[in-house]
Parts: C-alpha cells; structure tokens; sequence
C-alpha cells in the first residue's frame, strides 16, 4: 500500500499582518482536491477562520478526520485532514518558544509545539507528527535561535523514544540540511530524510515567492518529510516534489499559495529493514547538548542585563521622585516634571525586573529539563527502540 502525505505552511497569519488569507485558504483547499493526498499536514493556520475552508474543503474531498486546535486563535497553528481514522492526538506545547521581550515576533504567545496523531491504515497503525519549530530571525541574534529549536526537537525526540509504529513527521522545521538542527534531529530519533533519500531536494522558501520579504536571500529547503520504520511495518519512500508552487491571481495580482512551498511524498508501507533498537548517535548527543548549553548561557547572560536595566529604572525612578519632594513647592511644574520623570523610571525597571526575575530564570530552567532529556536519550543506550536513521 501507499500513502500520500504532504506538509504546506499556509501562513494564515491574521489580517492586516497576513496577506490575501480568505483568498488563498480557498485556493489551497481547491489544489488539496486536486493532489488527492492521504494525509494533509499544515502549519501557520493562526485562526479558526482560516481553519474552517481547508477542513470544509478536505470533508468535500473525502477526508474522513481532521485534527485542529481547540483554541479560536494560536494554538500552535497546526491542522492535519487524514482519509484514515484518527484514533488518538495528542499535542505537547514547546516549553521554548523565543524571547518573551520579543513580542513582534509572536513566537513567545504562539502556543507551537507538536501534534501526534496515532491512525489507523489499513489496519496497520501509523504514527503522523505534524510540528512547526522556532524561526530564524538571523538579524535579531548569531545563532538564528537554534539552540531554541534543539530544545524543542529535545521534546519530540523524547516523544517518540519508545514508539513501536512506523513514523512519519511533516512540518516546517526552519533550518536545512546539513545545519546542526538537522544533524540532531536524524541522530536522536533515527528519521530519514524522504528527499535526500531519493535525491530529489527542491527549495520549499523560493527567492521568487511575491510574498517574501527577503527575495534577496538564496532559496532554501526547510519544509520536510521525514519517515522511520517501525518493529513490524517499514516505510519506503517512492517519491517527492514541491507542491503549491504554482501562481495564482488575486484581485489582479500575481501572486501563490503561500510563502512557502509544500512537499508531497508518496511512501510504501513495506517489512522493515532497520535495526529496531539503534541508540541515539553519540555525535547528535554531544551537539546538541552544546548548543543547549549555549542557549542557556546566553539566557543567563540576558537576565543579567534585564536586571542591571532594572536597578537603572528603579535608581533613576527614585531620584526623580526625590527631587520633585526637594522642588520649591512654587515651581508646580518642576515638580510635574519630575514626578512624570519617575513613573516613567518605573516602567523599564518594572518591565527587567520581570524579564529578569521570572521570565529568563524560566527560559534558563527549560534549556536545562532539554539537556536532561538529551541526556536521558544517550543513557538508554542500546535498550533504546529508536529505529536506525540508515538502511
């Protein structure tokens, strides 16, 4: 038997940020039809009004369960339309999921994380994970935020240490092959790359896309399908290519899908021929226990500023305070003045005392249950029922 999976990040942010969303979801939900997939993994569908055409358009095109958020907005952003049964889901929240400062990125209030879906294919029971990692923001700091993103794959390796079925994971990862996300994320879980298996890597972030803001940037690959065996059911890769590529016109205006490109994979259930009970590889521990170590020093290092910002505010905000007591009670606006200069003292120190004390403590915390549960990963050895990432 074969299935056909694939992944699309819609980028259904709400109006005014995103971009001709009524438009496209109906658009998107029309080409689903048309590509007669088996299972159908999104990301970025922020709304319940964005939701609603793609899961109307999956029920007219034969899909028998879909998976979504229970929340009208956030959630994480995933939806998933299955043809087969879905007996089980669960979602698991990233504990890491940026800077709680850096609101304007959404990624702190964005709920993201991994949905697992447990179906049932042809009597044989399947494993759908559909997720949606940390972006890069590569001008905000070095690493791109990839030690966020090793944490949050810390998570889903942990999730699927011991899971017996055959696996398929689908999302939008952002990073590439070959970035050290990549090199963890294989060497933890033991998932093979469909494209790179078939030789068949096409850039899903295009320089051409109109609704790319950074067409400056060389095209890249960072939406995947992934794929490992279980102990009594393997998955064979037959094939691959980008889907929702195409333009579209809207209200005169070229424009497509979205500002990513999807994969389609169509894959054999077959009898597996990995090794049941491969450890984690030792390089993928030792990388990515690095770079959580790194993001938590770089924490550290933030909630120190946060509170040198804090005694700033706060010993301005006094001074301020105080002098307007000393100001000649003839000068009422000196006084104004000064009092004004106070509250407003109090707003930054009030702001990185929260930042310092609470928010980045938890931020440094979390980096920390990530390394134990690398580490916990390396320690079961070759008890471990993660599949080998090789034929």
């Amino acid at each position: 038997m074969r299935l056909r999976v694939a992944t699309l990040n819609a980028w259904a942010l709400p109006p005014p940020v995103g971009e001709d969303v009524a438009s496209r979801m109906r658009a998107i939900g029309a080409r689903v039809r048309d590509l007669d997939v088996d299972l159908m993994a999104f990301q970025e569908v922020w709304t319940a009004a964005a939701r609603a055409p793609l899961v109307e358009a999956g029920q007219r095109a034969g899909f028998r369960d879909s998976w979504q958020p229970s929340v009208r907005v956030g959630g994480g952003g995933l939806l998933v339309l299955s043809r087969f049964p879905i007996e089980h889901a669960v979602f698991e929240p990233f504990e890491l999921r940026g800077h709680a400062e850096r609101m304007e990125q959404g990624e702190y209030v964005s709920g993201k994380g991994f949905v697992t879906l447990r179906l049932a294919v042809a009597g044989v029971p399947l494993l759908l994970v559909d997720t949606h990692l940390h972006a890069r923001y590569n001008q905000d700091i070095s690493s791109g935020y990839r030690p966020h993103r090793v944490a949050q794959l810390s998570q889903l390796a942990t999730a699927l240490r011991a899971v017996r079925e055959p696996v398929i994971v689908a999302g939008d990862l952002n990073f590439e092959e070959g970035d050290p996300e990549y090199l963890v994320l294989r060497g933890l879980t033991g998932v093979r790359d469909v494209a790179a298996d078939l030789d068949r890597r096409e850039p899903t972030v295009e320089d051409g896309n109109p609704y790319r803001p950074d067409r400056h940037l060389p095209s890249r690959r960072i939406d995947f399908v992934l794929v490992r065996d279980g102990i009594s059911q393997g998955l064979l890769p037959r094939s691959v290519r980008r889907v929702f590529d195409e333009t579209l016109e809207i209200d005169g205006r070229p424009r497509t899908y979205s500002d990513h490109a999807g994969v389609l994979a169509e894959i054999e259930l077959v009898a597996p021929s990995a090794p049941a009970a491969a450890a984690p590889d030792p390089r993928a521990v030792a990388l990515a226990l690095a770079l959580l170590a790194e993001g938590r020093d770089y924490a550290r290092g933030r909630a120190d500023e946060f509170g040198a910002a804090a005694a700033i505010g706060a010993g301005a905000s006094v001074l301020a305070a105080t002098g307007a007591r000393l100001a000649s009670t003839r000068r009422r606006f000196v006084q104004r003045a000064l009092y004004a200069m106070a509250a407003i003292g109090l707003v930054p120190g009030a702001a990185g005392s929260l930042l310092s004390e609470v928010y980045v403590p938890e931020e440094v915390r979390a980096f920390e249950d990530a390394a134990d549960r690398v580490a916990r990963l390396a320690a079961v050895g070759s008890s471990s029922a993660v599949p080998s990432s090789t034929r």
